[in-house]
């Protein structure tokens, strides 16, 4: 989905490298990836950028919208630095507590392993629920006025990235809210 180089900064590991030597072709979720990956492993396979959209039958049409509420989905940490003294682009305090502050509401839709979450987000007074299931999310995001993308600060797996949460926000008739997230909000 994403080139893990891209994700950390670092260089190629052992299963990014594997993984572009034995495949046929590349499918990038954007420009940036593709870029990068090309960079990085040369572009001597076919490739193709092709965004994760929503299939037509998750569309909601009908929805009771409340432009006071932002929501995030995806990846969600506590955590501010990880073990090598990096800061975690996942953790969103600093975005949730501005917003809250100028009176939204926020909800963290968390996916993936949460390990080391603590309760600081409840603590702030947002509301946070982890691993839906897909149609469940999905249902859960319509409630809200706006979608965030992106993250506290820059990182080139942010600023290049096309995110499935961007896609399944504007699915279910929520404005994503783009913040260093260069490539998705150039699209929006």
């Amino acid at each position: 989905h994403d080139p893990a180089s891209l994700r950390t900064g670092l260089a190629p590991d052992q299963d990014e490298l594997t993984a572009f030597g034995v495949a046929d072709g590349i499918i990038h979720v954007s420009e940036g990836c593709r870029v990068h990956s090309e960079k990085m492993h040369g572009n001597a396979k076919p490739t193709i950028v092709l965004h994760s959209a929503v299939p037509k039958f998750y569309y909601d049409q009908a929805r009771h919208v409340n432009f006071n509420a932002i929501v995030y989905q995806g990846g969600l940490t506590s955590k501010v630095k990880d073990e090598n003294g990096l800061h975690y682009f996942r953790n969103l305090q600093y975005i949730v507590k501005h917003f809250m502050a100028e009176g939204y509401s926020f909800s963290l839709f968390g996916a993936g392993s949460h390990e080391g979450m603590d309760d600081s987000y409840e603590r702030m007074g947002a509301f946070v629920t982890n691993n839906l299931p897909y149609t469940t999310m999905l249902t859960g995001l319509r409630q809200h006025g706006f979608g965030f993308v992106g993250a506290p600060m820059r990182t080139g797996i942010i600023a290049h990235c096309m995110p499935n949460k961007l896609f399944e926000y504007i699915s279910q008739g929520v404005i994503p809210i783009c913040w260093n997230a260069d490539e998705a909000g150039e699209f929006v």
